[in-house]
């Protein structure tokens, strides 16, 4: 929880209750340790939307400060496009997020692209349109192989 207060300001069971019930949450730790502590690596909350957008949302990524840029953040944004890479392609075509300035090229090395606001889709339940922090920016990262129709001879 303190992790959470610090980076996204919110109760992170009330921020998941608000995500509805198909929010998820992943944690990172490391075996052996002897505090929970000395265990806890990273965060992730996450949410899969069945058709019609057919993605994975992250919603929420943490690192502890002590722990940036030893590759737990990475290791959990694998994880989940792994996770999403896996599903059936009519379930899930692409991981999405909004990343906050100085996180775009973390998201860049990973595979990420830039998605400009007039090709954002957003679920149906949002009617308030696109929702950001200033400076932040929609990502996608399209998993397994673009359908084409067999061609006919």
């Amino acid at each position: 929880q303190p992790l959470y207060d610090k980076y996204f300001h919110e109760d992170l069971l009330d921020d998941l209750r608000d995500k509805g019930d198909t929010g998820r949450l992943a944690f990172l730790v490391r075996p052996g340790e002897a505090s929970a502590e000395a265990r806890f690596c990273g965060v992730l909350v996450y949410k899969f939307w069945g058709p019609p957008l057919r993605a994975v949302s992250i919603l929420r990524v943490a690192v502890p400060d002590r722990l940036r840029f030893l590759g737990y953040g990475r290791t959990l944004m694998k994880w989940i496009m792994q996770k999403a890479t896996q599903k059936p392609r009519a379930q899930c075509a692409k991981v999405t997020l909004c990343a906050m300035p100085e996180a775009v090229a973390f998201y860049d090395r990973l595979g990420f692209a830039y998605v400009p606001d007039e090709n954002i889709e957003l679920p149906a339940e949002t009617d308030d349109g696109v929702r950001r922090l200033p400076g932040a920016v929609w990502m996608e990262y399209k998993c397994g192989r673009s359908y084409k129709a067999p061609s006919r001879r």
